[in-house]
């Protein structure tokens, strides 16, 4: 069955997308309704799907610098096993993208500094 949304359930949803961290009696206020409406709401969204997920939105200036290298790495050997070795390697690095350019392999990570 299709999710057809009322003008709570609107409100609702644009609230919790601005701000998920918000309690249930905030969000009740808000929209009119008791903060145990307000979760059984939030329970059939989650069930029909319409909340996909729940992320952080990190701030970039509390987590400090951060550092963006791109090293590009030619290998000795050519081969598919050796270039699977090498993203195998390098892949487990944190932060760390394998990208391969070209006939070549490059690895980008992303490091606090």
């Amino acid at each position: 069955m299709r999710f057809v949304p009322d003008s709570v359930d609107l409100l609702l949803l644009r609230l919790v997308q601005e701000d998920a961290g918000l309690t249930l009696r905030e969000l009740g206020e808000r929209v009119g309704l008791s903060p145990s409406a307000v979760q059984r709401r939030l329970r059939a969204y989650r069930t029909a799907g319409v909340i996909a997920r729940e992320v952080a939105v990190l701030d970039p200036a509390a987590l400090g610098p951060t550092t963006l290298a791109l090293v590009l790495v030619t290998l000795d050997r050519e081969s598919a096993r050796h270039h699977a070795a090498f993203r195998a390697h390098a892949g487990g690095a944190e932060g760390a993208a394998v990208l391969r350019r070209g006939g070549g392999v490059g690895l980008r990570r992303r490091a606090r500094r």
